[in-house]
């Protein structure tokens, strides 16, 4: 799997759009570009290591909790 496969097969699991990754992962959005673009393309970049495991750790963690899609107020006690 590409690095872009990849970052799009996680914000589809997520429920959320590229640039809503980026942003979960800290990444200005100018440089999440670039690691979308096709591997052919000049100004493709690959993303650092840190990258990648920021990436998985985001996707385990919803993997994990089923309640991640509720809203703040629903995980509130008493509500």
């Amino acid at each position: 799997m590409t690095q872009q496969e990849f970052l799009q097969q996680t914000a589809q699991t997520l429920g959320i759009s590229e640039r809503e990754l980026a942003t979960r992962m800290g990444a200005p959005w100018a440089t999440f570009e670039k690691w979308i673009l096709p591997p052919e393309a000049a100004e493709t970049r690959d993303m650092p290591d840190g990258a990648w495991s920021l990436a998985r750790e985001i996707l385990a963690h919803a993997k994990q909790e089923p309640s991640a899609a509720k809203s703040p107020d629903d995980k509130q006690p008493g509500k």
